[in-house]
């Protein structure tokens, strides 16, 4: 029981660093895309909805952490096993599904594998509207490599989760039978001293 309360400190610091890094790539990436400079002026430019995904993913894991370390310590009323599974599972099909859709988009983006940026201009000084998104791309193929691994975190949080309340429950049933079998022979032995 304490390896297991060790391991999921350890699953819940990860998680908690996994998302603060990717907020913070995801929150890079969002403010250096909406204002681009292109030679002598800025362009304003769409955060794209899988960088806005990711965001909102990192978010929700901060929350996710914070109510599944404090609610059962502090507010046990309303800590719910069943709560902290769904939690862990949304977190990890979310950040999933944000990371993949990243990863596509980058891949839409770039058709060609190469050492260069796909986008720079090839009259220097002259700009164009991709032009300094190159960091972008590369902070967003990171961004979209550690989502997977948090999403990955998660679904071992989630199966170390649901595997502890099954154990639990059959310590319970296994309990309540020896219990009630105790019980039963207890009254029979009682039955057959009287006769």
């Amino acid at each position: 029981m304490i390896v297991l309360s060790f391991l999921f400190l350890a699953l819940r610091s990860a998680q908690l660093v996994f998302a603060l890094i990717v907020l913070g790539i995801s929150g890079h990436i969002s403010a250096s895309w909406a204002t681009v400079t292109s030679g002598s002026s800025k362009l304003s430019t769409v955060v794209p909805s899988e960088v806005t995904w990711m965001i909102i993913c990192s978010i929700i894991a901060l929350i996710s952490v914070i109510y599944l370390e404090l609610a059962p310590k502090f507010l046990p009323s309303v800590s719910h096993p069943y709560a902290s599974i769904t939690l862990e599972t949304t977190n990890s099909m979310f950040l999933l599904a944000g990371s993949i859709a990243l990863a596509a988009f980058l891949n839409k983006l770039s058709p060609a594998a190469s050492s260069t940026c796909p986008f720079s201009s090839s009259t220097p000084g002259a700009g164009t509207p991709w032009s300094g998104h190159c960091i972008n791309i590369a902070a967003a193929a990171a961004a979209a490599a550690l989502g997977i691994i948090a999403s990955l975190l998660w679904a071992a949080s989630a199966f170390l989760t649901v595997n502890d309340m099954f154990k639990l429950k059959q310590t319970r049933i296994n309990l309540t039978r020896k219990l009630s079998v105790f019980s039963v022979n207890k009254e029979t032995i009682g039955k057959h001293e009287t006769v």
